[in-house]
Parts: C-alpha cells; sequence; structure tokens
C-alpha cells in the first residue's frame, strides 16, 4: 500500500505538480546561452540560431485575425440567390442540381472556414511552441538552477559535439516544412484561383436568362467538383506540416535538454529525474521509496 502511495505522488509530481506558471522561447533560452559564454570568455565552436525557428520563410502567422476567420466562398444569401437560378429537373449523378450545388457550396464554405482556420491555428501553434516550463518541474527547476550558475566549460564542450547531429536532424525537418509549406501555398493560390472563377460564373448565372442558364451551369460543375478535391489535398498537406512541426518539437525540447545540462546528448535520455522530486516528499515516503529501489536492507543498514 505504501508502495503504491509513493508511486502514485511521485506520478503527481512528475505531471501536475506546478510552482511557476510560464513559457520559455527557445530564442531566450539561445540568447541566455550565448551570454553565459560569452561571459566565461569561452569560444563558442557553432551556432546554435537553427533551435530558435523551424525555416525564414515568410510569417504566415503574422495575421490571427484572418487565421481564425479566413474567408468564406459565398454568403448564405448569395447562395439562395444562385440555386434559384439552378435549370430545373436538371440531375447530377441521379442527384437533383439545386441539391448538388447546395450540398458542395456549404462544404467548400465549411473547408474554407473552420477547417481552413483549424489546420492553419495548428501550424502556427507548432511554429511558436515554447518550453512550457510549468507542465516540466523537472526542466523547470534544472533551468533556474543553470540560470543562476556560472556555465562550466564540459558543458559547452558538450553542446558543441551535440551541435552537429542536432544541426543535421534540424536540416531534414526544415526540408520537409519548406516543400511541404510551397506546396500547400501553390495549392491555396490554386484553389482561390478556382473559387474566383465559380464567383464569376454565379454571377454570369444571376444575370442570364433560362436558355444560357444550363450552359453557364455545365461550366460551373467541374470546377465545383476541382476544388472540393483540391481542399482535400490541402487539409491533408496541412495536416502533415501540423505533424511534423509536433516532431520538430520533442526533437527541440531535447535539444534545450542538451544545452541546460540535462541530457548528455540528444539520444541520451535525462538525468537524475528523482533527485528533483525526491526531497519534496516525506520522511516517511522517502523512506518507502528506498525500499522500493533499494531494498529492505538498504534502509536496516541506514539505522543507528
Amino acid at each position: 500500500m505504501k508502495q503504491f502511495l509513493f508511486l502514485t505522488i511521485l506520478s503527481v509530481s512528475l505531471f501536475a505538480q506546478v510552482t511557476v506558471s510560464e513559457e520559455l522561447t527557445f530564442s531566450d533560452l539561445l540568447n541566455k546561452f550565448y551570454t553565459k559564454v560569452a561571459e566565461k570568455k569561452i569560444k563558442l565552436k557553432v551556432n546554435l540560431d537553427f533551435i530558435a525557428k523551424i525555416s525564414n520563410i515568410g510569417d504566415i502567422c503574422s495575421d490571427k485575425a484572418k487565421l481564425h476567420n479566413p474567408d468564406g466562398f459565398i454568403t448564405f444569401q448569395k447562395m439562395e440567390e444562385v440555386l434559384k437560378k439552378v435549370p430545373k429537373n436538371k440531375k447530377i449523378n441521379g442527384i437533383d442540381a439545386q441539391k448538388f450545388l447546395y450540398q458542395e457550396i456549404m462544404s467548400i464554405n465549411q473547408t474554407q472556414t473552420s477547417k481552413m482556420s483549424f489546420s492553419n491555428l495548428n501550424i502556427c501553434g507548432g511554429i511558436e511552441f515554447k518550453i512550457q516550463t510549468e507542465y516540466d518541474k523537472f526542466f523547470e527547476e534544472s533551468y533556474e538552477q543553470w540560470n543562476k550558475d556560472p556555465i562550466k566549460s564540459d558543458l559547452v564542450e558538450r553542446v558543441e559535439n551535440a551541435a552537429a547531429s542536432m544541426e543535421s536532424g534540424y536540416k531534414a525537418f526544415q526540408f520537409k516544412f519548406d516543400a511541404d509549406m510551397k506546396s500547400a501555398e501553390d495549392l491555396r493560390k490554386t484553389i482561390q484561383t478556382d473559387l474566383n472563377a465559380v464567383k464569376s460564373l454565379f454571377e454570369e448565372l444571376l444575370n442570364s436568362k433560362p436558355a444560357q442558364a444550363t450552359k453557364i451551369f455545365d461550366k460551373v460543375k467541374p470546377l465545383i467538383l476541382r476544388i472540393t478535391t483540391q481542399q482535400l489535398q490541402l487539409i491533408a498537406l496541412l495536416k502533415k506540416v501540423s505533424d511534423l512541426l509536433q516532431q520538430y518539437n520533442i526533437e527541440r525540447v531535447k535539444w534545450a535538454d542538451v544545452i541546460v545540462g540535462i541530457r548528455k546528448a540528444p539520444t541520451a535520455p535525462r538525468k537524475q529525474l528523482l533527485k528533483v522530486f525526491y526531497r519534496h516528499l516525506s520522511k516517511e515516503i522517502r523512506e518507502d521509496a528506498l525500499k522500493c529501489i533499494c531494498g529492505t536492507n538498504y534502509i536496516n543498514k541506514r539505522s543507528p
């Protein structure tokens, strides 16, 4: 029962114990590292700026208002006007043409607004990711100690030794990110071109006579179907970018661990994970912890 209590408390400590609600940017961490190295008059042999952000391409997250509320396709009022002009008794794949167009317009609008907004914000969240010290007590306490103490030359040497593998990993992420973001931007432009073309056809449809309506509608149909296909491709591509950023940020946290000195290398485990939390436990729980880890004989040897 006591073992279970210890493990429960330790688990809570690891994942829920919070004393400072704070986020640390990677740029701040790097600047502090550079400053500490300069104060010790150590000549740094590597440049770690690649840790600050994944890419130097345009800032896609600058206009948050537009990301939250992307432009839709057409208004509901405009859609109702267009639907009234759809030729009666016309079928598309056995479906009433008016119903078909209604469903497609609603789908396009939903994707252009809510789905696209969700995807955009996920990507910006990944790009603007910060070290969540609030939820990582071990890093928080390690960082605070690292920030107070002068930096040691052996830590700087470990960071220098790890820099090549970190930068290699970064370049792989950057290459994929830049390629996928370019593909996404090209696809956005293609979709927007097709949306503008459909809007123009809708205007023609609204001003057309019944004899012309069928010909105009026949031009709308392939564009509408192409747009919905392209939108699915874009959402899938943006999900791929979001997943890539998630993996990139997992690695960046490991790189930050190396800088602070709680990993010897990015692939090494964190060191002394239990030590930070052990001192927060009561004496009785500490004794139970030692029994769990070292056995009862260790406790007996320590008894006077």
